[in-house]
């Protein structure tokens, strides 16, 4: 019997028929995952745009909510400025949209105020040389007329091709710029009150270093203008030797003790002579408490020296008049007396201490004061000299008539007395 053999070209073509389905089932699913990848990074990509795109919203709407504009301002090689971008702030704060500054950025460049382009140009020079943060205050002129002061703060970085980008924040500092405007004024016109003070004004902070004082104060301190004081100490000072006297003081002020007013003390100067001195201090308080110390004092030497020689004229003046033996009496525009003589004490009957300071009511009885009231008002208001007969009843009760001869004068002040002389017709 002869033995069949398989058909090997009906075993091939079955191979080739397997492996034909198989590689179609292989495309089928490689499509599908590709389809599968495909889908997927379509949604990953639609993700990452709605981030980006709310990314950007964010980054608009704080950009819109700032006071002022973010931009990038761009140093070419060839020196060539411009502003890459500028956010929509610029508009209110410069007048021009954002487009317009990036299509003609010489037009926000040409705002500058003329006395400040040279400024501005400097800041940049260094900051592009140096690739340190630039930091500019100055004034532009807007497209409507409008002066405002604005300030830049940008941090520079270097690009591939030499040029430099800058990074920064551009805002409206008009009303800063205003108060401190009106600030520098008010302290201007208070430091002109100070100076043309006649007294020493100085103040201090808590570590007894000076703050400020007037001319007067920096003269006496050994220096020729108020703004060399800032900063020092009284033993910076020309009364060093005497300055932990005037520390110790200031010390029990700042402590929380009382203030020192119209008090007296003395200071050795550079000559080695010695002045007296009227000297105030008080605490300097703000809504947490002491943050230091005012003071101020003048030189009384020479008022001193007045007070000597009038209070030796008024004992020579007192002596003059008690060799007198009428009566005399010296009244101020009150119709108080400030002087008499002992021959006057005698023929009222009280002594000086009782009558200085008081006037006839306190004496005589109300018609008789009232007369004489009269009287020395008219004289005092006439400046005329007057002599007249006058009724008098004495401590004992005894009714005279005196003759009263009364007249005006004026001291170095100006204030006006009136002088009387009785006379005891009496005696005549």
């Amino acid at each position: 019997m002869v033995q069949q053999q398989p058909d090997k070209s009906v075993s091939s073509n079955n191979s080739h028929k397997y492996q034909s389905i198989e590689d179609i089932t292989e495309g089928v699913e490689l499509k599908k995952q590709l389809k599968e990848q495909t889908e997927t990074l379509e949604i990953l990509v639609a993700e990452r745009t709605k981030e980006l795109a709310d990314s950007q919203a964010r980054f608009e709407r704080l950009t819109d909510n700032l006071p002022g504009a973010i931009y990038q301002f761009k140093l070419a090689p060839d020196g060539i400025l411009s502003f890459p971008y500028i956010s929509s702030g610029c508009k209110e704060l410069c007048e021009l949209t954002p487009e317009r500054v990036i299509a003609e950025p010489h037009l926000l460049l040409s705002m500058i105020h003329p006395e400040d382009v040279s400024h501005f140009e400097q800041v940049v020079a260094v900051s592009a040389k140096t690739l340190q943060p630039k930091h500019w205050e100055g004034r532009i002129i807007t497209p409507s007329g409008k002066t405002k002061w604005v300030q830049t703060a940008s941090k520079p970085e270097q690009q591939a091709d030499g040029g430099i980008i800058w990074d920064g924040l551009m805002m409206d500092i008009s009303v800063r710029k205003k108060a401190e405007q009106e600030l520098r004024e008010s302290q201007q016109l208070l430091q002109l009150v100070f100076d043309t003070l006649p007294q020493r004004v100085f103040w201090k902070d808590q570590n007894l270093r000076y703050l400020g004082c007037n001319k007067l104060f920096a003269q006496d301190a050994g220096y020729s203008f108020p703004e060399e004081i800032v900063g020092k100490s009284d033993f910076d000072l020309s009364w060093h030797k005497s300055a932990h006297l005037y520390q110790s003081d200031d010390q029990v002020i700042l402590a929380g003790g009382s203030p020192k007013i119209n008090y007296e003390e003395s200071r050795t100067i550079n000559d080695g002579s010695l002045i007296k001195l009227r000297t105030n201090k008080l605490a300097l308080r703000d809504k947490n408490g002491i943050i230091g110390l005012f003071g101020s004092y003048e030189d009384i030497s020479d008022l001193n020296q007045e007070r000597q020689e009038a209070k030796t004229a008024k004992d020579f003046l007192e002596k003059a008049i008690n060799s007198i033996s009428n009566p005399i009496f010296v009244k101020d525009t009150n119709h108080q007396w400030v002087l008499v003589n002992d021959a006057y004490c005698q023929f009222i009957g009280s002594t000086k201490a009782e009558m200085l300071g008081k006037s006839e009511p306190d004496f005589f009885s109300l018609e008789e004061a009232d007369l004489y009231w009269t009287k020395d008002e008219l004289v005092m208001l006439t400046g005329k000299e007057e002599i007249s007969e006058e009724p008098l009843t004495d401590a004992d009760g005894n009714k005279k008539i005196v003759v009263t001869k009364k007249s005006c004068f004026k001291d170095l002040d100006g204030n006006i007395f009136l002088l009387g002389m009785i006379i005891d017709i009496r005696k005549l």
